[in-house]
């Protein structure tokens, strides 16, 4: 393997958001009352506006699994994906997955969804490796925290290097990152090959003004 292919899961292989989804299940399972369902979409709101860092209702999420059994959740995230998610994966990402296979690159997932979602869509794509978000258990029950950090902005840049520092032989300047949001800016900023899907208004700008690949899909 000459080098990496990194990819963000949301908005980037998927077409759609994997949380709201998750947040809809959760709520009909009854992890999330209606008041907390309002909240996360006033949350929601809040951040389309950029009046609200996402990261608040990315954390909203694992304080609601304390208690919750690891196994039911597992089984709500294993008919989320087969059910919801795999349907919704980009024809054109997959054509890019397929590409980068064939040239001999390592594929790796690198995303701030839980590793309950990203692995199991990772396996059905063909990827090496998976670095996620990890939602913290204890005696088959979630603790409402998570392993580490989440995945998430300037995180996911630590966990980048930190994999580098583990698979010394690859470069980050001969390696891609696709990601879709100006919260990848981070690790696009940090790889030689930064690839911008469907850019949000701010990434669009600094992919512009940088020449950075950027992939419009419909």
């Amino acid at each position: 393997m000459s080098y990496i292919a990194f990819f963000d899961l949301d908005k980037t292989i998927l077409k759609i958001n994997s949380g709201r989804i998750l947040f809809h299940k959760s709520y009909k399972m009854k992890i999330l009352s209606k008041m907390e369902m309002s909240l996360a979409f006033l949350l929601a709101l809040l951040n389309k506006l950029q009046l609200l860092d996402p990261l608040k209702i990315i954390e909203l999420f694992p304080a609601r699994l304390l208690n919750y059994p690891v196994k039911e959740f597992e089984r709500l995230c294993a008919e989320m994906v087969e059910e919801d998610l795999l349907k919704h994966i980009w024809p054109q990402m997959i054509e890019e997955i397929d590409m980068h296979k064939k040239q001999g690159a390592k594929l790796v997932m690198l995303s701030a969804t839980i590793s309950l979602i990203c692995t199991p869509i990772a396996k059905h794509l063909g990827f090496d490796e998976v670095i996620c978000s990890e939602l913290a258990t204890k005696d088959g029950m979630f603790s409402g925290k998570t392993v580490r950090k989440l995945c998430f902005r300037e995180e996911k840049l630590v966990r980048l290097n930190e994999y580098f520092d583990s698979v010394n032989h690859f470069k980050k300047e001969d390696c891609y990152y696709y990601g879709d949001s100006i919260d990848d800016l981070p690790v696009l900023e940090s790889v030689g090959f930064p690839v911008c899907v469907n850019p949000d208004k701010r990434l669009a700008r600094i992919a512009d003004d940088n020449n950075w690949m950027v992939h419009r899909l419909f």
